[in-house]
């Protein structure tokens, strides 16, 4: 059974100064929806990625002829827009940044993790910071959800 953590949008604790980073962001969707994940653009030496998963009921993502409860897309290896198809009842799903550690291994939600959301109609845009290293800016990955 999925935590409620990922069943509404978490707001980051890291931050006591500010109370509108989100750490996972919960992303209603219909089934079968279709959304267009797009990288904006990224400030950071850190390969940058996007987490998406199916977090509350029955479902799947579908990307490239794979399906599974979620996927990262790592900017760098895949293009910088792509198609994602939503199989989901009730239909939502979990958004948020990953990175490459300094060891090489994938990471998110780490230390001063966390992103400012920007909501456009059916778009969401996402300013992230990847981890506390000194340069804290939510510059780090930018990159926008809609629903189409």
């Amino acid at each position: 059974m999925a935590k409620k953590y990922f069943q509404e949008r978490a707001y980051s604790k890291d931050f006591p100064d500010r109370t509108d980073v989100v750490r996972v962001d919960a992303l209603p969707i219909k089934k079968d929806q279709f959304i267009k994940l797009v990288c904006i653009s990224i400030n950071s030496p850190k390969t940058q990625g996007v987490a998406i998963a199916v977090t509350a009921g029955t479902g799947f993502v579908e990307y490239r002829n794979r399906r599974s409860k979620g996927i990262c897309i790592w900017w760098g290896t895949e293009p910088k827009e792509v198609l994602i198809k939503c199989h989901s009842v009730p239909g939502l799903l979990a958004v948020y940044n990953a990175y490459i550690d300094e060891r090489g291994m994938p990471a998110s939600s780490m230390y001063k993790s966390g992103m400012l959301v920007e909501e456009q109609g059916e778009k969401r845009i996402y300013h992230c910071n990847d981890v506390n290293d000194g340069d804290i800016r939510f510059d780090k990955l930018v990159f926008s959800v809609e629903k189409i």
